[in-house]
């Protein structure tokens, strides 16, 4: 075994384990990298060469700039912040080495430093290493109990029962004692379709099966199990002892013995899944967190001084240019300075709008001018974090998932036409969907953003409605009046805050919906951005027109919008947006085989059959009259009310929704919309039989 492989054998066991994995490509280049960064030389250029923990402590020294005081506080596994002299000069190896990949063609983005290892923790393993590797008579004082990384380890997130039981009994258990014994179920399938038939539901009931089938057949003796209550606080931890029982005449007929190691009552920095069962093992980073925080060893606000500092050292100035260390250590200093003379909480705070109300509460509050010290630099350090926590979105772990199977169940629209449409817009990066009113155009949107993203995330999407009225200023940036200062203050519209949150998040697509996109002037709205939403043009950035910043539309951002094609009050789209999309009309389904599935689930079948039947009649003459752009959609009729009490909610959507629609239609023949409606009519009383 060589060293490479001893080194990351040691780290394994006592960092991390991925720790020495991720490490090693930057040891074997590192020398290349202080020559071509720094202009420093005289290393050797793989740092495996360095074979002993004396010769390299040297080296160690002479880029940190510590002492051997520092060194022995760092051997026994404590943190220690690094000289201030070493992050002016190393600490922005990432952006370095970030662009020096972008320049050489390996990274998309040159500000993006997401999976790119900081400087400092590479030579702290190796120092580490060395120092025991030469020391086997020692034992690295901060072994890290394995929970989140072993491949034969499962972690475990349930929610608690209401009565204690759990705890108490030391088991766990779920519902759906229905099913009977989980152990008799061949595959998830046939789970799905037996709590589908016994719950009388017409969607796939994914979450469901997908936790009975993980409980008995997945979890194993060994795994981790995190008790939660709600979806942010942890109330236990344990030890998975059994295998699935089932046990017909108890409380819980599904449990599993479970051996609690640790109670308490532990509140998370965010909220986590909602869902009875969710498996984390593909969330680490959020167990690592549980563990410090059960521990006792987690500080949120330091995290989040680390994490700004980090993010502002990837932010530009206002002449477009690189933050210096001295800037960001003023904005962090200022920030803390301020929570110290007013004492009030910045760092740890995850709401945006409860950050400006305390910075509103102190400016009320300025006793003797207190306040007016800060001013010279809390304002554009308080902006700063405040866009920090607005640019975050954490992966939400425990998201429901959504397929494609989901989506077709949700969606009247066949396989072959979905896949074509998530072609169209990975590709295009821009989709309008255009229909008659109640083909679901936003309902679609949506569900195709779900099957995309694999989950229902409602923080990666984005919801606005164009009118004539909006503009630049509403939608990219514009001043704003401020109350604080009674003047205006330059503010971000919500596709430049939506953007900048997706290009901290590179790797998860993000999905911008524009309700009645045909309604706002598009080259008014988008201004010089009409260019940089065009697929070929992400990622490259041009300056705004307010601001002066550089900006880019990242590549992971889709924007899908939706026109109604039965306004006649709005002109011919213009040549500039229709270049920019592409265009998908979304028509009424009633004769797709899933909508007849989906009407025999309803309570009087036969009548809603013949009411939609005259509605495919009335579309036919609607179309020979005005075009098929102006037809009744089906979403008038999956309203669930239809399914307790059909004739009556027919009767509702036909007199206050459909007839209003028609009048509409045809403003200028009331005896046109007299016998539709006197068609429609008759089938809700019975009256008389109307076919054509």
């Amino acid at each position: 075994m060589d060293i490479r492989e001893e080194y990351i054998e040691w780290t394994k066991d006592n960092l991390g384990d991925k720790a020495g994995i991720w490490y090693s490509p930057y040891l074997e280049q590192l020398g290349h990298y202080f020559k071509i960064y720094f202009q420093k030389e005289g290393y050797k250029q793989d740092f495996f060469d360095y074979t002993n923990y004396n010769d390299f402590k040297e080296i160690y020294k002479s880029i940190t700039g510590e002492d051997d005081k520092a060194l022995s506080t760092i051997l026994l596994g404590s943190s220690k912040k690094y000289p201030v002299e070493y992050r002016n000069e190393f600490g922005r190896f990432r952006y370095i080495h970030a662009e020096h990949l972008y320049d050489q063609g390996i990274w998309r983005n040159p500000r993006d430093v997401g999976g790119i290892a900081s400087l400092g923790p590479i030579l702290r393993s190796y120092l580490k290493f060395l120092y025991y590797k030469d020391h086997p008579e020692l034992t690295y004082p901060k072994k890290r109990t394995k929970v989140a990384d072993d491949s034969t380890l499962n972690c475990w997130v349930i929610q608690t029962d209401k009565e204690g039981l759990f705890v108490k009994n030391n088991f766990i258990g779920i519902p759906w004692d229905y099913l009977g014994d989980l152990s008799a179920y061949e595959s998830r399938d046939d789970m799905q379709q037996e709590i589908k038939d016994h719950e009388k539901i017409k969607h796939n009931p994914w979450n469901s099966s997908l936790a009975t089938w993980e409980f008995a057949n997945e979890m194993s003796i060994g795994d981790i199990i995190y008790l939660k209550n709600g979806v942010q606080k942890i109330i236990a931890k344990g030890e998975v002892l059994s295998d699935y029982q089932y046990d017909s005449d108890g409380e819980y007929k599904h449990i599993r013995q479970v051996k609690w190691l640790v109670t308490g009552n532990w509140k998370l920095e965010w909220p986590i899944t909602s869902k009875l069962l969710t498996n984390f093992k593909k969330y680490p980073d959020w167990v690592v967190r549980m563990e410090k925080i059960i521990a006792g060893t987690y500080n949120i606000e330091r995290e989040q001084v680390e994490n700004f500092r980090e993010w502002l050292l990837s932010q530009m100035n206002d002449e477009n240019s690189d933050m210096t260390e001295e800037t960001v250590h003023a904005q962090v200093a200022a920030l803390t300075d301020f929570e110290k003379d007013f004492n009030v909480k910045i760092f740890g705070e995850q709401n945006v709008e409860s950050l400006k109300e305390i910075r509103s509460l102190v400016i009320q509050k300025n006793k003797d001018n207190q306040y007016d010290k800060h001013t010279a630099h809390i304002k554009t350090s308080f902006d700063s974090y405040i866009n920090y926590v607005d640019t975050r979105t954490p992966i939400a772990p425990g998201n429901d998932l959504y397929s494609d199977d989901d989506f077709l169940v949700d969606v009247f629209m066949s396989l072959e036409d979905l896949t074509r449409l998530k072609s169209i817009l990975q590709h295009k990066k821009n989709l309008i969907f255009k229909g008659a009113p109640g083909v679901g155009k936003t309902y679609v949107a949506d569900r195709l953003a779900y099957t995309m993203m694999g989950e229902v995330d409602k923080s990666r999407i984005h919801f606005v409605q164009f009118h004539q009225s909006y503009s630049y200023e509403d939608f990219i940036e514009g001043y704003r009046p401020n109350e604080e200062t009674k003047g205006f203050t330059l503010t971000k519209g919500p596709f430049i805050r939506f953007c900048d949150r997706a290009r901290h998040d590179p790797e998860r697509p993000y999905f911008f919906i524009i309700d009645e996109i045909n309604r706002g002037n598009m080259s008014k709205i988008f201004g010089e951005l009409m260019m940089l939403i065009e697929a070929d043009k992400r990622d490259k950035s041009l300056n705004l027109l307010y601001s002066n910043r550089a900006f880019s539309v990242p590549s992971n951002v889709y924007i899908i919008g939706t026109m109604n094609t039965a306004d006649r009050s709005l002109g011919a789209l213009d040549y500039a947006l229709r270049r920019r999309f592409s265009f998908y009309e979304l028509k009424p389904a009633f004769n797709h085989p899933s909508f007849h599935t989906y009407v025999k689930t309803y309570e009087n079948t036969e009548l809603l059959v013949s009411f939609i039947e005259q509605i495919v009649r009335l579309n036919q003459s609607i179309t020979q009259s005005l075009g098929s752009g102006f037809e009744i959609g089906h979403s008038y009729f999956t309203d669930e009310a239809i399914s307790e009490n059909t004739r009556e909610r027919l009767e509702e959507i036909l007199e206050y929704e459909i007839i209003p629609q028609l009048e509409e239609y045809w403003f200028d023949d009331e005896d046109k919309v007299g016998q539709e409606a006197a068609k429609l009519r008759g089938i809700l009383h019975d009256s008389i039989e109307y076919t054509d």
